[in-house]
């Protein structure tokens, strides 16, 4: 039977006064690019503190302006790189906006590929590699119309289970989920919307065995677009429909299961002249258990990710209006198990800054990845951080060696003072603003005591830099300017 409940939701919404402020320090911050355009839209934690990024380069492979490649790295947990991979051809487009690990310790994503240009012409695409970004196989799926995955999700009957958007159904664009076994092969799929704009953001497992899935409607509802739910069987049958949102433009980016059996959704919602980052909870029938809106600023605001943290709150990604112009900025917002806001900060400069995914490392830090227009060194680079909440928990070692840059901003030489409580291995290298190594200034045993460590900057062009200390029991960074 289907079923359609238009909701009009109402909002609480958190004025700029009123909002909570993050006692966050940045343990490091790095660009990553080159002359065109590079994004992250997924990250994926390793065991070891190790991570990757997937999204799209213009600048690598056979990416150029307008054409990317899926790009592919892993990084250690200070930000360096360890590797990269492209995965593309030549005079087409290539992007992964979904990323999980696999029990083979690979990596799956999910994205879009277009060669023929112009109206239609783009396909669904899996991309499996192993643990070294080695391509294992690829899958391309859709008719002669743009066909796109954003998501993919284990199955709990083997393979997996993806969704997006596709022009092969009744409206102008329909949600898309599929069905796949493990290697790739199509067990079903089918379109789902009205004769508009439908589209599916994200699809989980439900324990009767069918599948939640999550996105936004125009074909129905009370505004231009409104949040949508619906309920398919194992085979992909659709069971029920919930619509959600006022008269505005409503839509969801990106969803979540929560440790307590519902969900949490979030993405913006109209409300009066600016949009505000939109966050919901609702139970596996659909029914909501709550819902929140967070004005920032002037401007639109939305929430791009979401995920539930370990005291059981949540974490968001976001976008958040800069000064009542078109620019943005990235946004990390934490919310308690009810919505409320604990602390939010932004980051950015003068152009268009954004925020797509977080990822908590532990009980206090996080992953924050997105893009940059107003830092870089292209069009747009890959922006990642690492951020400590000092509100929460304390120092998992105590930090007892000191450690600073004596000579700062520095010209052609400068030197780091470290002062040792006992003796141990150290190792101090200096990084440039995309994580790679430039300088190693020192590596071996230092005995216990106040060392100057020189080093020197004939070689380097002026810049901010980033020295890591690294020694028994503790990790430290200092920002380096060079400045002639």
């Amino acid at each position: 039977m289907k079923i359609t409940l238009i909701v009009l939701l109402m909002l609480f919404v958190l004025l700029p006064g009123q909002v909570a402020l993050a006692d966050l320090t940045t343990e490091w911050s790095y660009y990553y690019g080159a002359d065109d355009n590079e994004e992250v839209f997924s990250i994926v934690l390793k065991d070891n503190g190790n991570f990757l990024t997937a999204g799209l380069t213009e600048s690598y492979g056979f990416g150029e302006f307008g054409k990317p490649d899926i790009y592919l790295v892993e990084l250690d947990e200070y930000g360096t790189v360890l590797w990269e991979e492209t995965y593309g051809v030549a005079d087409s487009f290539e992007t992964a906006y979904h990323m999980l690990k696999t029990d083979d310790s690979g990596y799956l994503m999910a994205g879009y590929k277009c060669i023929q240009w112009g109206f239609g012409g783009g396909d669904g695409i899996l991309l499996k590699v192993d643990s070294l970004g080695n391509e294992e196989w690829f899958k391309q799926y859709g008719e002669s119309d743009n066909d796109s995955f954003r998501f993919v999700y284990p199955s709990p009957v083997g393979g997996y289970i993806l969704c997006g958007a596709t022009r092969i159904g009744a409206g102008f664009v329909d949600a898309w989920v599929m069905k796949v076994d493990s290697s790739g092969n199509t067990e079903w799929d089918f379109p789902y919307g009205g004769t508009e704009y439908d589209v599916a953001k994200s699809v989980y497992p439900l324990d009767d065995g069918g599948y939640l899935v999550i996105g936004y409607t125009n074909s129905q509802g009370a505004g231009d677009r409104d949040a949508w739910v619906f309920k398919i069987d194992a085979d992909g049958v659709m069971e029920w429909e919930k619509v959600y949102g006022g008269e505005g433009y409503d839509v969801v980016h990106y969803s979540t299961p929560v440790s307590d059996g519902n969900f949490v959704i979030t993405g913006m919602v109209e409300d009066g002249p600016d949009a505000c980052l939109w966050v919901f909870k609702i139970d596996p029938s659909g029914n909501v258990i709550w819902e929140k809106a967070y004005d920032k600023a002037s401007g639109d605001d939305e929430g791009h990710y979401i995920e539930e943290t370990s005291d059981n709150g949540f974490v968001i990604a976001a976008w958040a209006g800069h000064n009542g112009n078109p620019w943005t900025e990235m946004w990390i917002v934490k919310l308690d198990d009810m919505g409320e806001m604990l602390w939010d900060s932004t980051y950015g400069g003068p152009a268009s800054d954004c925020a797509n995914v977080v990822r908590q490392v532990n009980a206090t830090d996080y992953l924050l990845g997105g893009t940059t227009l107003s830092f870089g060194s292209g069009r747009v680079d890959m922006w990642l951080m690492k951020l400590h909440d000092n509100q929460t928990g304390i120092e998992n070692d105590p930090v007892d060696n000191l450690f600073s840059c004596t000579s700062n901003p520095c010209m052609t030489s400068g030197s780091f003072t470290l002062e040792k409580t006992q003796a141990s291995d150290v190792s101090v290298n200096l990084y440039d603003h995309s994580g790679r190594l430039v300088l190693s200034v020192y590596n071996g045993l230092l005995q216990s005591g106040t060392h100057t460590l020189p080093f020197n900057t004939n070689d380097l062009s002026n810049g901010v830099y980033y020295a890591r200390m690294v020694t028994e029991g503790s990790v430290q960074l200092e920002k380096v300017v060079l400045l002639r």
